[in-house]
């Protein structure tokens, strides 16, 4: 591969195909960021993360549904904290909605000069080991064929869209959506809506959503144990500083 900075338009040229890495990780999330700037950054590795994604974010940037929000608190969305990220970012609460998460690991991404290692817009579609070589050789959906001798996943449990085979869905003549393919032109205000599911997305969704449908029915399997968030704005101390999240890293 060519070095240097490049646009995405150039990672995907013929001149890159059968290139040899020393590593490659695939996602771009949480899990793919730290690997990368680990790997890149700190052991100095010719490395690369490809994404199927236009951008940076791995599940926060595909799951943009009304009331996306993180389950854990601030402490468990921070990366990079012993590199002193934590002294330019603040949260706004407790609980962290999904822009905030996706602009949290855009800043990541340029704070460490990520981005230029990160081919996005490509899947894999087949990954081989070769005893004989030594060598992971993975294929893109661009038809690439790439050798590293390391192969990292990055990828998580929730950015895969999963559609139930529910007998007649096809016949269904309304509007359809799913939570992991939600789109900033979808609007329910005053309609009937149905949702299907009450694990986290499901709840989430339910409760952004309800002030504003005419009709809300809720299609529920299993009962889930659910309790209030009681999220709250993050405290600052006289300084200006997140008081509360200083006392969690002490």
């Amino acid at each position: 591969m060519r070095s240097g900075r490049r646009s995405n338009g150039d990672l995907n040229d013929a001149t890159n195909t059968r290139s040899h890495l020393r590593c490659y990780v695939i996602g771009a999330g949480f899990g793919g960021l730290y690997m990368l700037h680990k790997l890149r950054n700190e052991l100095r590795m010719n490395v690369r993360a490809f994404d199927r994604a236009s951008g940076v974010g791995g599940t926060w940037h595909w799951n943009r549904y009304p009331g996306a929000l993180s389950d854990t608190g601030r402490l468990s969305i921070l990366l990079f904290v012993r590199q002193g990220i934590e002294s330019e970012w603040e949260w706004s609460t407790r609980y962290i909605k999904q822009p905030e998460i996706l602009s949290y690991l855009k800043h990541v991404t340029e704070r460490f000069d990520l981005r230029r290692s990160i081919q996005f817009n490509t899947g894999i579609t087949h990954a081989h080991f070769d005893e004989a070589s030594n060598l992971w050789t993975v294929q893109t959906d661009k038809g690439e064929r790439i050798s590293a001798k390391y192969l990292i996943t990055g990828l998580g449990l929730l950015s895969a869209k999963h559609v139930p085979d529910i007998k007649g869905l096809e016949t269904f003549k309304g509007e359809r959506y799913h939570t992991s393919a939600w789109h900033d032109g979808i609007t329910l205000r005053g309609k009937r809506a149905g949702v299907m599911g009450t694990g986290s997305t499901g709840v989430q969704l339910i409760t952004a959503i309800a002030p504003e449908v005419r009709h809300l029915t809720v299609f529920q399997r299993s009962p889930q144990y659910i309790v209030p968030a009681q999220n709250r704005p993050c405290r600052k101390n006289t300084s200006g500083s997140q008081s509360d999240l200083r006392s969690d890293l002490a």
